[in-house]
């Protein structure tokens, strides 16, 4: 009874646990004469849509981003900067 008893716990833990969700982002540079272009690209692997923000030390108003679920966009910051490093930060949201 016992054996029977845990595998409907397990059943119902598993029904309840919250959908797996991540977000990763990295940056890119491109060099296009007469300077680079600053990237960020956001990877969502949540099964819905999310709304994000990208900052950079170089251009630090807030970029809007919608990043459709499973999806990838690519978030262009800055284009032709002297600069051919930056730094970012990104922030998620579900739409």
């Amino acid at each position: 009874m016992h054996a029977l008893s845990a595998l409907l716990l397990a059943i119902v833990l598993q029904q309840a646990a919250p959908p797996v969700c991540y977000v990763r982002h990295f940056a890119e540079v491109r060099y296009r004469a007469p300077g680079y272009d600053h990237l960020v690209h956001i990877v969502s692997g949540c099964d819905f849509p999310l709304r994000c923000v990208v900052r950079t030390d170089v251009n630090p108003n807030l970029v809007p981003a919608d990043v459709p679920p499973l999806g990838h966009v690519e978030v262009l910051t800055w284009r032709a900067s002297p600069a051919y490093v930056f730094t970012y930060s990104v922030v998620c949201a579900p739409a």
